[in-house]
């Protein structure tokens, strides 16, 4: 989280709750609530979903199938088209967060290093393994630790309505008790 040199972003992010899990096999991106206030995300999301992606939801599940490129097209026309990284620009996308903390929608995850093979025709390889392209996780509560201040911010994103804000308020409290008393 730092530029050596410069030393910008002298930060570190916690993820400490999440609300959401995206998990990416192929172009088979599935969203799994982890909590009711990522349920409520998960409704919002597939408000959102554009009309050309195949979606199915059903109140815990967000599921979103995009159509494989054709490898025919030139490379420009092929990066335009829909892909299962749309599913995570889904989650950036949906909010007006222009007025907002840059951290106020987090995502933190990994990308398998074989991803491109769902862009660029790779040949046929035996597959080892069953790990997933990608998986995110959307923060619910977020620790974001700055080092050059020797301070902390702790952060809880209520998505859409307030259903969840005592329970989330809660907590905030708890995790910042046992921040200020660890054992």
């Amino acid at each position: 989280s730092a530029e050596i040199d410069s030393k910008q972003n002298l930060k570190s992010l916690l993820i400490v709750d999440s609300a959401v899990r995206i998990v990416c096999y192929g172009h088979t991106v599935s969203f799994h609530a982890l909590t009711e206030n990522g349920k409520n995300l998960l409704t919002h999301l597939n408000q959102n979903v554009r009309g050309e992606v195949a979606s199915q939801f059903d109140g815990e599940t967000l599921t979103l199938e995009f159509i494989q490129p054709c490898d025919t097209i030139d490379e420009d026309s092929r990066l335009r088209e829909a892909s299962s990284f749309d599913a995570l620009r889904l989650v950036q996308h949906s909010f007006d967060l222009s007025s907002q903390d840059k951290h106020v929608i987090f995502l933190g995850g990994l990308f398998a290093y074989d991803l491109v093979a769902n862009f660029e025709p790779l040949g046929d390889a035996v597959a080892t393994n069953q790990c997933p392209d990608y998986v995110f996780y959307v923060a619910e509560t977020l620790l974001v630790v700055d080092h050059q201040t020797e301070s902390c911010q702790l952060q809880a994103t209520l998505f859409v309505d307030g259903s969840q804000k005592a329970a989330l308020e809660s907590r905030i409290e708890d995790i910042r008790a046992q921040c200020t008393s660890p054992k």
